[in-house]
Formats: structure tokens, sequence, C-alpha cells
């Protein structure tokens, strides 16, 4: 994908069932806004079903489009 930038990244994402819940993950994560003394957002990634999990990976990885994909995600 590209960032804001134009900056060409490859981010990996996948959801995972455990114990009833859905985890997804990133393999980059970003700032909720592209601007100085804002950090690293890291989302809440733990959801009750997979429609809602999709949906805010989703939303996740847009926002990665109108900002600046930032580092890896150790967590990946």
């Amino acid at each position: 994908m590209k960032d804001k930038y134009d900056n060409m990244v490859t981010v990996y994402a996948r959801i995972e069932k455990e114990g009833g819940l859905y985890y997804w993950y990133t393999s980059h994560l970003t700032k909720p806004q592209d601007a100085d003394g804002i950090g690293i957002y890291n989302p809440s990634n733990v959801e009750s079903n997979l429609d809602t999990a999709e949906a805010f990976l989703k939303a996740y990885i847009s926002m990665m489009k109108d900002s600046k994909v930032i580092v890896p995600n150790n967590h990946y």
C-alpha cells in the first residue's frame, strides 16, 4: 500500500480466534494524525465477533493510507 507520502509499504494483517474472541493484528503501526508530538496508535484489537474485527482492521489500514506507516509491529 502507499501511505500519505507515497511510500510503498507491504503491510500484512491477520485475525485470530482465541477463546471466543477475535484478535486482529497488522504488521506495522501508524499515527492517528501525522504530526509531531502525537504518538503511535496501538489500537484495541479484541472484538467479540468476526465482522466487527474485520471492520476495525480495515479502518486501521485506511488510517495508514491517510497518515504515514511508522514502525513495524513487534507483536505481529
